[in-house]
């Protein structure tokens, strides 16, 4: 319903309102006398006839298209032979629409109307309900234009428009569900982090290692004497315990303190 005609038949219902109202009121109910007496109210008065007016221009007007206005077309004109008439019938049309759209099972035809505004002319509307959920962005015109074709076949170009619409579908797949995930999955997969391989070197034979600087190997003793004072008497750590991730390629030297009891102990050796 467009908005002119809205706004027409409100206007129309409450002028009916109004004017039966008031003219009803002096005659039936327990507000007669005082009715009566506002009828002599110059403003009363003249809302009372405006909406009478345009009550009965309303009425008047819904009188004759009753009586002039052609029944609706049930049937619709394909073709002339030699002055003969072929013609289809809305009923045939609309079961034609409702094959086409059902006919691969992915759709269902819920409502169909066929509605022929001249001889020539059909408009085709079709409320679709689909069997699971659909892109509608890409079944739609595709569904269309079937429809288009498979109906010129018994209306030929009498088709003005057809229009679609279409609903809630009638049951839900949850393998989309999985397809979203396994697509997010796969986006997600390429920036995993990559890992760089790394060389773990344990500090328990640095010995080993000393023989950069010429030194001569001794062992680490991993004891202090109790008589120094109480700062050099922390706990080194265990070397057993230190790993240190480096590449493969690199060497590393450590050079080893001398303790002082080693230190005695070679210059013993040398006299």
């Amino acid at each position: 319903m467009g908005t002119m005609r809205r706004l027409a038949l409100f206007f129309f219902g409450l002028s009916g309102v109004i004017s039966l109202a008031a003219l009803s009121l002096p005659w039936v109910g327990p507000w007669t006398r005082e009715a009566t007496l506002m009828l002599s109210q110059d403003w009363y008065f003249t809302t009372v006839a405006v909406a009478t007016v345009i009550a009965f221009a309303g009425l008047l007007f819904e009188f004759l298209r009753a009586l002039f206005t052609p029944s609706p077309l049930k049937s619709v004109l394909v073709c002339k032979t030699t002055g003969d008439e072929v013609t289809v019938s809305t009923a045939a049309i609309s079961s034609q629409a409702a094959h086409i759209v059902e006919q691969d099972g992915a759709y269902s035809a819920d409502k169909v109307s066929v509605s022929v505004k001249s001889p020539s002319k059909v408009r085709v509307f079709v409320r679709v309900r689909p069997a699971h959920p659909v892109d509608v962005t890409l079944e739609g015109p595709l569904l269309h234009d079937r429809l288009m074709r498979g109906l010129s076949q018994i209306c030929g170009s009498s088709i003005e428009r057809i229009k679609l619409e279409f609903v809630e579908p009638s049951s839900y797949d949850p393998s989309l569900d999985d397809l979203i995930a396994s697509s997010n999955l796969d986006m997600t997969g390429q920036s995993s982090s990559i890992s760089l391989p790394t060389s773990t070197i344990d500090v328990t034979d640095l010995a080993d290692v000393t023989d950069v600087d010429d030194a001569p190997s001794s062992s680490v003793d991993a004891t202090e004497d109790a008589s120094d004072d109480s700062a050099e008497q922390e706990e080194e750590p265990t070397s057993s315990d230190i790993t240190v991730p480096m590449p493969s390629d690199i060497t590393v030297s450590v050079p080893l303190p001398k303790d002082s009891a080693s230190s005695d102990a070679s210059d013993e050796s040398e006299k």
